[in-house]
Order: C-alpha cells, then structure tokens, then sequence
C-alpha cells in the first residue's frame, strides 16, 4: 500500500493523488480543536462515563488522534478508557508522517514517538496500538465503509475527515452513511470541516440531525450533528478472570486483560512462569501467508505479525 504525498518549503504535506492538504495551513492543532474537538463538545461528552469510543474517517497524519489522546488524559479521571477506531485506505509512510507532525513535537512531547513507534506495517486490515494503559487506537488499512461494515460495537463520537468531497468523493458514500447510523446511538455525535450539500443530504437521510456551523480559518461553515434514534445499548464487562498456566499463551492473555483494567489470577502449578512448551530458550515468529493476500487467513497471520514486532519494540528497554 503506497500514497504518494510531497512537502512545500513550509513543510505542508500534501496528496499528490488527491491533490489536497492533511491539515490547514493556518494552525492544524486550532483546526482539529475547533472541527472535531468542540463540534463533538469534548471533553464534555466524555464526563460521566467509563468508557468513550471515537471514530474517525481518514487517518492521514494521525494529528486528530493525538489531540483527542492529549485532551483526555489532560481531562478525564483514572478509570476511564477512551477507545478510538480511525480509518485509512491510503496509509502513509511512517518517516512521512514523522516529518508531517514534527512541528507540533513541543505541543504532544512524548506522544508522537509513541504513534511512530508503533505505527503498523501498511498491511490491509486491522491494527490495534496501546497508546496508554487508557487509550488503545485500532488503526483499520481499509476503505471507511468496508471498515466499519465490520465493526459492531458503538461510537459515541464521529470525526468525519479525509480529503474534501468534490476531490475524493467515494469515501463520503451513502455506505459510509448507514454504518454510521447503525453504529450509533442516540448520543452519539458527528463533525466535520465541510458543509458539502451531499454530506449534509446523505447524513440527514439516515436520521442523523445535522446544524451548519461557522468553519475554521477561511473555511466559512461545517457541519456538526447528532444521531436521533437507537437507544445506548449497555453492555457488561468482566471484573475479574482467572487463567489456568503460566506460560506465553496464559501470560499473554492475563497481560492484555490487566491492561483493558480487569482483575487476572493465574494459577500455575510449577514455581515460575514460562515453563514446559513455553520454557524454550528461542522462538522463531513465524506468520502464515496464503497465496490470496486478502483471505482472513493472511491477514489475521499478517497483522498478528506487525502487532507482535511493535510489542517487541515498546518492550526492546525491558
């Protein structure tokens, strides 16, 4: 998967494809906060919950990301999760991307090392990033419809973005339209910086309430809005879970549910973990590829794969 983009003398990364900007020119942190941020009323919309679910089209630069990460971890108590799910049939290259944000390293610090770090292989499919032990990203290299075509759980926000219409105008579909509608609830939120008639018509059509409001820098409207059926379903997690051996299946699984906040017991009857199958001194990581590079069988292997050696990244100082 390749997208080909350049930079201007003001580093300004652009699509040559599509020939459109990422981000405005003007204040691309400014724009974020006023669109997605404010049009979606965050941090409000988060207080009083456990759990909050974002949902972005066109990942681009991953910008929109790190704002909404920052904002939450500036806001929102400790026991809350903020879960985001973000879209990219054109995912770019991580030096691109490295190169993109760099201006706005003193305003995220840390942040953008840690996306860098475990930005994904460009394999089709998804990827899921621990951004913190309270933030997760499950970053999808597909087409935004086909994506959340796949997806069941609720959203609660909606950061409708990627190229402008009249220049990519099959992302903003009427597919994409009925699986926002169907993931949402009658909290649920959207914005974006456009006010394109189609937008407005196609969102209004699958029963969400859309208001035209002022845009940001020389854009004059975009449009905001909220979902006005499907009651919130709720839903009920497991407070505590207890797994039967130690090894690197048993401590895998007791790791990622300690991190999603759950209370793990592992009962191991040898005295220290890693032991029988699990004890060998070397392991070869080895996916397994099918000669159809879309079955669900390649890409499970494959993004399995990119999941693991980012895991052995954010672990190489242990």
């Amino acid at each position: 998967m390749h997208h080909d983009v350049s930079f201007d003398d003001q580093n300004t990364i652009r699509s040559n494809q599509f020939g459109d900007i990422y981000f405005s020119t003007e204040n691309g942190i400014a724009e974020t906060t006023h669109v997605f941020l404010g049009g979606n009323h965050l941090p409000q919309a988060w207080q009083n919950t456990d759990h909050f679910t974002i949902a972005e089209t066109g990942f681009g630069t991953g910008l929109n990301i790190l704002c909404a990460w920052k904002l939450f971890e500036e806001t929102a108590v400790p026991h809350q999760r903020l879960d985001i799910v973000s879209t990219e049939k054109f995912p770019l290259k991580r030096e691109d991307i490295a190169r993109a944000l760099k201006p706005f390293q003193s305003q995220f610090g840390k942040r953008i090392e840690t996306l860098l770090q475990q930005y994904p292989l460009r394999i089709p499919g998804f990827h899921r990033l621990w951004l913190s032990d309270r933030v997760t990203l499950t970053l999808i290299f597909d087409d935004a419809a086909s994506a959340f075509s796949q997806i069941d759980h609720p959203i609660d926000a909606w950061f409708l973005d990627g190229f402008a219409p009249v220049k990519n105008p099959d992302m903003w579909s009427p597919e994409l339209f009925q699986q926002m509608a169907r993931l949402s609830h009658e909290q649920t939120t959207f914005a974006t910086f456009t006010a394109a008639g189609d937008v407005k018509r196609g969102l209004e059509n699958v029963g969400f309430k859309v208001e035209k409001v002022n845009g940001f820098g020389r854009k004059r409207d975009m449009l905001i809005g909220s979902c006005t059926k499907n009651k919130k379903p709720k839903y009920t997690t497991a407070k505590n879970v207890a797994i039967i051996g130690a090894g690197l299946a048993g401590a895998a699984t007791a790791y990622c549910l300690k991190r999603r906040g759950i209370d793990v017991t592992v009962f191991e009857k040898n005295d220290c973990v890693g032991n029988g199958a699990s004890s060998n001194q070397m392991a070869l990581i080895n996916p397994k590829l099918f000669a159809d590079p879309h079955s669900p069988q390649t890409q499970m292997s494959s993004t399995g794969y990119s999941f693991i050696l980012n895991q052995l990244a954010c672990f190489s100082d242990i």
